[in-house]
């Protein structure tokens, strides 16, 4: 089997540049030092072949290939396994490459790999493709049967890229994009995906200063008793002012601070400040039954939401029951058994349950009989449907049906025409909320919309 290595000749005085990265079809087993001499190599061999070459390098791919498996496989079979593992893999993209092309471990779990004197990036697809399949599937080691996936990122030199580090930083960058893409395409790097970057960074440096500042704001939707048309309940929702004073809404940043763990400061603050301001409207006579705050997984998974909540109510001087948290269906059930337990004491408390959402989660209906809920509120996509799709109707109402059957209160979201409010009347559904009513506002305008004109005229005096 050939050597892996990349040629480059220089027309200009016909010298040639060879990088050999790994030779004889042996993964290396060198020391610390000599992978950083060999790297340093690597990159000056390639940085000069750029640097002379561009264009016959014009269609060269940079590509880093992830085993995804590996590092757990290391922390359950040891060292000894994964080493042999590394070894046949090595292998098996060896001879899937041609002798121009350059291969290189450079780290427990991932190749660089350098393709050169590719015509497209049709024909870079297809190689990389192939790699993928031949480096999928099974392999036995130290008598172990084991199965592993590799995932790859490409960067095209001639595009993006002509020095060596920028090409691993492009090709990285692809690869954290399939990694978290289902897709089984070859992920190229595109610029595109270096501004999402730098726009994640920049949005974590504010969610962070936000919080420091205060920056963060709640606004309430009303919900309101069907029959009647009087608002009985308000749900909080964030808002976070940006430094432009506009404002961001929550699906702008939530599930960043989720992934950061921000989301728990964040969802601490919203929790207390919703209390104060029930206390504000019970001050002012005008509170309506509850307020609902969403709570997240980091959240729920947080045994100390429940001294959270106790605090937040108790420094208010509100009861338990005037607070509903909320849970998207999903999220509830993903993250069952640490919910399970907080819920329960919670609810014991007098919190309201609510599950948000309901009716886009998993089939299973067994967790509605299993959790200390309250209230069931219907997901705004059904109402949405209500004119194109007959069936939209009959699943709400078996919806509606249900929750009343286990003698659970049902909100139904997403009412925005006269039409859906006669609906959800006309099947038994007591309270609706959406823009129809009234859409998300600040404390200030709710409290004008719950308080009596004679009230607010006392008080504007």
């Amino acid at each position: 089997m050939k050597n892996s290595k990349v040629t480059t000749t220089d027309k200009a005085d016909n010298k040639v540049v060879q990088l050999h990265l790994i030779k004889n079809n042996k993964p290396s087993t060198e020391n610390t030092s000599e992978a950083a001499s060999k790297r340093e190599t690597a990159k000056s061999s390639v940085d000069l072949s750029n640097k002379n070459n561009r264009s016959e390098l014009s269609s060269d791919a940079f590509v880093i290939m992830r085993v995804n498996e590996l590092n757990v496989l290391e922390e359950t079979f040891g060292r000894s396994v994964t080493k042999e593992l590394t070894a046949l893999v090595t292998r098996r993209l060896q001879a899937c490459l041609r002798g121009e092309d350059a291969l290189e471990q450079i780290s427990t779990n991932e190749f660089a790999i350098m393709l050169s004197n590719i015509s497209s990036k049709n024909d870079i697809e297809k190689l990389v493709q192939r790699i993928e399949k031949r480096c999928n599937g099974e392999y036995v080691c130290a008598e172990l049967k084991l199965h592993i996936s590799v995932t790859a990122g490409v960067s095209l030199s001639s595009q993006h890229a002509f020095l060596y580090d920028e090409q691993l930083r492009y090709a990285r960058i692809a690869l954290r994009h399939a990694s978290d893409k289902s897709s089984r395409a070859v992920q190229f790097f595109s610029p595109t995906m270096l501004d999402e970057l730098q726009e994640r960074a920049a949005m974590i440096f504010d969610l962070r200063q936000a919080l420091k500042q205060q920056r963060f704001t709640l606004h309430y939707q009303p919900q309101y008793a069907v029959e009647t048309e009087e608002m009985i309940a308000v749900e909080a929702l964030i808002r976070l002012k940006g430094q432009d004073d506009q404002l961001l809404y929550p699906d702008s940043f939530i599930d960043l601070a989720e992934e950061t763990g921000l989301i728990l400061p964040i969802g601490h603050w919203v929790i207390q400040e919703a209390c104060q301001q029930y206390r504000k409207w019970q001050d002012l006579g005008c509170a309506p039954r509850y307020i609902a705050v969403n709570v997240s997984p980091k959240q729920l998974a947080d045994n100390s939401l429940i001294e959270i909540v106790d605090n937040a109510v108790q420094e208010a001087g509100i009861e338990h029951c005037n607070l509903e948290i909320e849970i998207t269906e999903q999220h509830l059930i993903k993250h069952m058994v640490q919910a399970e337990g907080i819920l329960k004491t919670l609810r014991k408390k007098g919190v309201r349950i609510a599950i948000d959402d309901f009716g886009t989660g998993y089939s299973s209906l067994s967790y509605l009989g299993q959790l200390p809920l309250n209230v069931l509120k219907v997901d705004r996509s059904f109402l949405q449907q209500l004119d194109d799709n007959n069936r939209a109707a009959g699943l709400i109402r078996s919806m509606v049906y249900i929750a009343k059957e286990l003698d659970l209160e049902v909100v139904v979201e997403g009412v925005e025409t006269q039409e859906h409010h006669q609906f959800i009347q006309s099947i038994g559904c007591h309270t609706g909320q959406g823009y129809g009513y009234s859409k998300p506002k600040p404390a200030d305008i709710i409290t004008e919309m719950l308080m009596p004109e004679a009230e607010q005229m006392k008080i504007a005096k």
